[in-house]
Parts: C-alpha cells; structure tokens; sequence
C-alpha cells in the first residue's frame, strides 16, 4: 500500500467540536473558529500561562482546563489508532 492512500481516512471522523463548545461554556474562550490543533495548543498554552499543575489520583480534583485538554489528547489518540487500523487493513471504501 502506497503512503498516500493511508491518508485518505483524514480528516478523522472524530471532530473536537463538542469539546470546542464545552471550552467556549466552560471556560468562556472562542475556539470555533480554530482547527483542532490550534484548539489543543491554546488549551496547553494557557494551562501552562496560568501554571496549572496536572492532578491524578484520590482526593484531587482536576481543574476544567485538565478535563478538557485530557478529553481532546483522547480524542485525537483515537484518530490516530484509527488511521492505523484503516493503513494496516486497508482504506475503506
């Protein structure tokens, strides 16, 4: 299989839109207008700007600037595994 054609699945199916309107009401940032990378790196930026410190176990709560930056890092981790299922099987057709 040619390089090319495991790229036809792009773009995912996945889509970071519900994520983007829960930024907007969450946290009151405008990410429509912005592709999804753009979206993730202006979540990571500003936890970072702000110095937010990630949280894990018992006890802890996450602040929603973690939430949704681990919710979009899943999600695009699932596109990712999907286009190498599509490149090892085949493209769907």
């Amino acid at each position: 299989m040619e390089e090319s054609d495991s790229k036809d699945w792009q773009p995912c199916l996945l889509s970071l839109s519900p994520l983007k309107q829960d930024v907007i009401t969450e946290l009151g940032l405008d990410v429509s207008q912005m592709n999804d990378e753009l979206t993730i790196s202006c979540i990571s930026k500003e936890i970072h700007l702000q110095g937010i410190e990630f949280v894990y176990g018992k006890g802890n709560h996450k602040t929603a600037w973690q939430r949704l930056y681990e919710r979009a890092k899943a999600l695009v981790n699932k596109c990712e595994e999907y286009g190498s299922t599509f490149s090892y099987y085949g493209r769907a057709k």
